[in-house]
């Protein structure tokens, strides 16, 4: 499974400067932070790798964006505010402060213990639905699952933890609340 606590892997390096600090993967400079304002750039690449990169560089210096595809597009969200921004060409500016007007705010249904498109509640429902559609961590669920032994509900929990260490998800979904022994069934059967 890829780690997404902190910028590693292959022809990756992390450089700083000047008050700049950039990470850089193969030939891009992916990911660019300053006092002001973050740069993320896809050289052109649309991969996992380079939204790993990007999502690694997130994590490691602490900030609340993350990158995610939906539905073939990639966008740029911020889970503090609900901030969605769409990354449209390969290189987008993200405020440090000042945000724009948002394209859309994910709304959180309250409260979260009412049932939700057919799961336990909108926390599971998120859990599954973040786990089952971005394809590095379906494969990694499916290869940990994948040793002749199934999930457990203490074993699912302990992956997605391993996912999201802050205990939400990037939609802000709450890992304390989430129906585990639902997650593993579902897990199970895929």
């Amino acid at each position: 499974m890829a780690q997404t606590h902190e910028v590693r892997g292959v022809a990756t390096s992390v450089s700083s400067s000047n008050g700049t600090t950039s990470v850089r993967y193969h030939g891009t400079e992916v990911f660019k932070l300053t006092a002001d304002s973050i740069t993320l750039d896809t050289g052109g690449w649309w991969t996992a790798t380079t939204k790993l990169r990007m999502n690694q560089a997130f994590n490691q210096f602490g900030l609340p964006w993350s990158v995610y595809q939906e539905r073939g597009k990639w966008y740029a969200w911020n889970r503090i505010s609900g901030l969605k921004v769409p990354f449209d060409r390969p290189q987008i500016v993200l405020p440090q402060s000042e945000e724009p007007e948002p394209v859309c705010r994910i709304d959180r249904p309250n409260p979260p213990q009412e049932r939700y498109n057919g799961w336990t509640n909108y926390d599971t429902w998120n859990v599954a639905l973040w786990v089952g559609n971005e394809e590095p961590w379906y494969r990694a669920m499916m290869a940990a699952g994948g040793r002749n032994q199934d999930f457990t509900a203490d074993s699912a929990e302990a992956f997605a933890r391993d996912l999201w260490p802050s205990g939400k998800t990037p939609d802000s979904a709450e890992l304390d609340t989430v129906n585990w022994q639902e997650i593993a069934d579902s897990w199970n059967e895929a």
